[in-house]
C-alpha cells in the first residue's frame, strides 16, 4: 500500500484554513455585535451565522471566478 493516503500536502491545508475562516466569519460577525451592543439576534444566531459564513464564501468564490474576466 502506498502509505500517501491520509498525507495532507500545503494546498489541503490551506484548502482547511480558508474553509475555517470561512466558516468563523459569521459567528465572528455576530460575535462583533454583540461586543459593540449592535445585533441581538437571539435563537437565530446560529441560523444567521450559517447565512453570514455561506455569503462570504459566494462572494469569495464570486471574485475569484470572475478576476480573469
Amino acid at each position: 500500500m502506498g502509505g500517501t493516503r491520509f498525507h495532507l500536502n500545503k494546498v489541503d491545508w490551506k484548502k482547511i484554513g480558508t474553509g475555517f475562516l470561512i466558516a468563523m466569519s459569521g459567528p465572528f460577525v455576530l460575535w462583533l455585535g454583540d461586543a459593540t451592543g449592535q445585533i441581538d439576534v437571539g435563537l437565530l444566531t446560529p441560523t444567521i451565522a450559517a447565512l453570514i459564513a455561506t455569503l462570504v464564501n459566494v462572494i469569495r468564490k464570486w471574485a475569484a471566478d470572475n478576476s480573469g474576466r
